[in-house]
């Protein structure tokens, strides 16, 4: 999820200017407040089972069975999400692809299906991989913010509003 949402929102939020800093700041103080409200949740029980555990300990066995099968669908939209993101990274790198949805099609499932082989050979796999993946996408952006550091020039900040959205006139 970093990978498509890190890399594919700047392109989303370039319209808004500086205001779209606000955004990130949102959500990153959402992240957050999502994260402590789990870890508080999780000293509350000794049973195994995340948010279906929290929900069913606190509003019985009918919310926790919802929560089981909505974390469940969301798990199955977030997979696509992800192997179509990558499918739209993998098209600059092979240009001709994108003309071709079968081919695309191919590439996302066989995304998945390596991806669930990892899973499936065991954990230390699973947790190799991911650590590989989190170092591919951090070492890039890491590298972006230290140029832009080093190198970049104040000029080319943009404005605070440049859509001009009365929405935002307080911001201008």
């Amino acid at each position: 999820m970093i990978g498509s949402g890190v890399f594919m929102l700047p392109a989303v939020l370039a319209p808004y200017g500086l205001l779209s800093f606000g955004g990130w700041l949102l959500t990153g103080v959402g992240s957050i407040a999502i994260a402590l409200v789990l870890g508080r949740l999780a000293g509350r029980t000794t049973r195994t089972g995340g948010m279906q555990v929290y929900a069913q300990d606190a509003f019985g066995d009918m919310t926790g069975f919802l929560v089981a099968w909505s974390y469940w669908i969301g798990c199955w939209i977030s997979t696509a999400a992800m192997a179509i993101a990558f499918v739209g990274y993998f098209n600059v790198l092979v240009p001709g692809l994108s003309d071709q949805p079968a081919y695309q099609a191919l590439v996302a499932l066989g995304v998945i299906w390596t991806l669930t082989a990892v899973s499936i050979r065991g954990v230390k796999e699973a947790g190799f991989v991911q650590l590989a993946m989190t170092l591919l996408k951090l070492i890039p952006l890491l590298l972006i913010i230290g140029l832009a550091t080093a190198a970049g020039n104040p000029e080319y900040v943009p404005p605070m509003n440049p859509s001009g959205d009365r929405r935002w006139s307080c911001c201008r």
